[in-house]
Parts: structure tokens; sequence; C-alpha cells
């Protein structure tokens, strides 16, 4: 559950793989400069936050 908690994108880590946004489209999109970005409106209650951050392959996904 996400208990208040979100999710972050680290723009620094971001590959533009797609990865994200491909398994959870509700969640993620792509950012102006092709990176992932949380989408504004994600709701992202009753979500194990955790597994949605462990599908990026370079860890840029994280949980605050």
């Amino acid at each position: 559950m996400s208990d208040n908690k979100k999710l972050k994108v680290k723009k620094e880590l971001c590959t533009k793989c797609g990865t994200c946004s491909a398994v959870y489209p509700d969640v993620f999109e792509f950012a102006p400069d092709g990176s992932a970005k949380v989408k504004d409106d994600a709701n992202l209650e009753g979500k194990d936050l955790n597994e949605i951050s462990s599908v990026c392959p370079s860890n840029a996904i994280v949980v605050e």
C-alpha cells in the first residue's frame, strides 16, 4: 500500500527504456525529454510501490 508515500523518477538514472510505462501505463508516462515520469493523476492508493519501483532496470524509480 502507498501509505502516503509516493514514487519519483530520478531522471539522471532513467535510460528511457519504457519498461515502467509498458508495465504500469496507468502510473507512468514520458516527459518531453523522453525520460519517464509519474503521471500527475496517477492513483497509487492500494498499490505496492516497492513492486512498481522494482520494474526499472536502472533503479531510477524510488519510493519516497
